[in-house]
């Protein structure tokens, strides 16, 4: 190095080896599957839809099991799946289950 000016371009040629979710996209991983726009996101922080109690009574909550199962039924018929599931889980429960989805396909194909 003969100059600050040479360093810094040295840094910035280094910084730009770094691969992140700033500049990039990682093929696989449950991270990647969590990066919804903003827009698509907002109709769930409605105050109507975001605020029920998890202890709320089942007379209070009819509106939503119906939407539930409606999606369930609706992913389903779309998946060709026995039973879809909407809880919460951890992006690798997701990727076991494609995983586990996708053996079954290859051994019932022998």
């Amino acid at each position: 190095m003969q100059s600050e000016t040479e360093l810094m371009r040295y840094i910035h040629k280094l910084s730009d080896k770094d691969y992140g979710l700033a500049n990039g996209m990682i093929p696989l991983g449950s991270c990647t599957m969590k990066l919804n726009s903003a827009v698509v996101m907002m109709p769930i922080t409605y105050p109507g839809f975001a605020n029920l109690h998890p202890f709320a009574p089942k007379d209070q909550t009819q509106g939503y099991n119906y939407m539930i199962k409606e999606l369930e039924m609706m992913l389903s018929a779309i998946t060709h799946y026995d039973k879809i599931s909407l809880q919460p889980n951890s992006g690798a429960n997701g990727e076991f289950a494609g995983l586990t989805a996708i053996m079954k396909y290859h051994q019932s194909r022998g």
